[in-house]
C-alpha cells in the first residue's frame, strides 16, 4: 500500500486559508496591539502631565514662588520647573542659573526645528519644479535635507536634555538631597521623573549650602 502525496490542490486550499484567514487574524490581532499602545502611551503622558504639575505647584507653595499653575499649562510648564531649580543654592553661596527662561526657551526649540525643517523642504520643491528638476533629483535633495536636519536635530535634543537634567538633579536636590542623584539616575533610564516629583513635592526645601552652613554652625559648636 504505497503512500498517497497531497495533490496541488490541498497545497492550494492550505496556502488560500493561509493568506485569509491567518493573515486577517494576524492583522487585527497586530492593529489591536498597536491601538492598545498607543492608549497607553497617551494615558502614561496624561498622567505624568497631572503628577508632575501636582507636584511642581506644591513645591512652589512650599518654596513661597507665584504662578504654580503654571505647571500646567504647555511651555510654561518648563517656566515652573525652572523657577524651582533656580532655588538651588550653591555651595558658594550663589543661586542657580536662570533656568526659567533658558528651560523656557529649549522648549521651543524642537517645534522651531520641525516647521523651519518643512518650509526648508517645501521651497526646495518648488524651486527644484521650477528648475525642471527630475523626480530622482528632488528625492536625493529631499534626503540630503533630512540628514542634515537630522544631523543637527539629535545633538541639540541631547544638549536639552542634559540642561534639563541639570535642573531636576537641582530640585531633587533642593527636595529630596539625600535621594537626588539616585532620583536623577532612575529620571534618565526609565523616565519616571513625573511620579518622583510628585513623590518628594512635600519634602522640606533644603539645599547645598544650607546643609554646609549648618555643618559649620556644629563645628563651631564644639
Amino acid at each position: 500500500m504505497g503512500y498517497a502525496y497531497p495533490s496541488y490542490d490541498s497545497y492550494s486550499s492550505l496556502d488560500n486559508i493561509f493568506n485569509s484567514s491567518d493573515l486577517a487574524l494576524l492583522g487585527g490581532v497586530t492593529l489591536i496591539f498597536l491601538f492598545g499602545l498607543l492608549f497607553f502611551t497617551f494615558v502614561y503622558v496624561v498622567v505624568a502631565i497631572i503628577f508632575q504639575g501636582i507636584g511642581i505647584m506644591k513645591m512652589h507653595q512650599n518654596l513661597g514662588l507665584k504662578h504654580g499653575w503654571f505647571a500646567f499649562v504647555p511651555i510654561l510648564n518648563s517656566y515652573a520647573l525652572g523657577k524651582v531649580a533656580e532655588q538651588y543654592i550653591k555651595v558658594n553661596g550663589k543661586k542657580s542659573a536662570r533656568f526659567s527662561i533658558i528651560l523656557t526657551i529649549l522648549s521651543v526649540v524642537p517645534l522651531i526645528m520641525v516647521c523651519l525643517f518643512f518650509v526648508i523642504v517645501f521651497f526646495v520643491g518648488i524651486v527644484l519644479g521650477a528648475s525642471g528638476a527630475t523626480p530622482a533629483d528632488v528625492e536625493a535633495v529631499t534626503l540630503v535635507i533630512q540628514l542634515g536636519y537630522y544631523l543637527v536635530y539629535f545633538p541639540v535634543i541631547i544638549g536639552i536634555s542634559v540642561v534639563q537634567y541639570i535642573a531636576l538633579w537641582r530640585i531633587f536636590a533642593i527636595f529630596a538631597n539625600k535621594n537626588a542623584t539616585l532620583y536623577l539616575v532612575l529620571s534618565i533610564f526609565i523616565g519616571i521623573s513625573p511620579f518622583l516629583i510628585f513623590a518628594c513635592r512635600n519634602g522640606k526645601p533644603s539645599c547645598v549650602a544650607q546643609i554646609s552652613e549648618k555643618k559649620e554652625t556644629t563645628i563651631q559648636t564644639l
